[in-house]
């Protein structure tokens, strides 16, 4: 974050006055980043709001993150099955 202060230490080159724009804008993304953050998790249901709680545990992060992976693959999987791309046989129709 940066503050106006006082200007007693400010940079004197373009390229300092640069990188001083450029850290003051990335300090402001990151506070609204963390308040939209917060925001969000207060406009969960109830049911939203017992998974975060269980994977800010640690004791199912894992659990979900593997399962999030194996789910995004199967789909993957499927789409390029609709698309006829069957690079793999995973989705082969059943014999009739």
């Amino acid at each position: 974050m940066s503050s106006v202060g006082y200007g007693c230490i400010v940079p004197c080159t373009k390229l300092g006055r640069f990188f001083a724009c450029v850290i003051a804008l990335w300090g402001g993304f990151m506070m609204g980043l963390i308040v939209a953050l917060i925001t969000s998790v207060f406009l969960l249901d109830d049911k939203k709001k017992e998974v975060v709680v269980k994977l800010s545990e640690g004791k199912y992060a894992g659990k979900a993150v593997v399962a999030g992976l194996r789910y995004n693959v199967a789909l993957k999987k499927y789409l390029r099955h609709l698309n006829g791309n069957n690079m793999d046989d995973d989705f082969a129709p059943p014999m009739k």
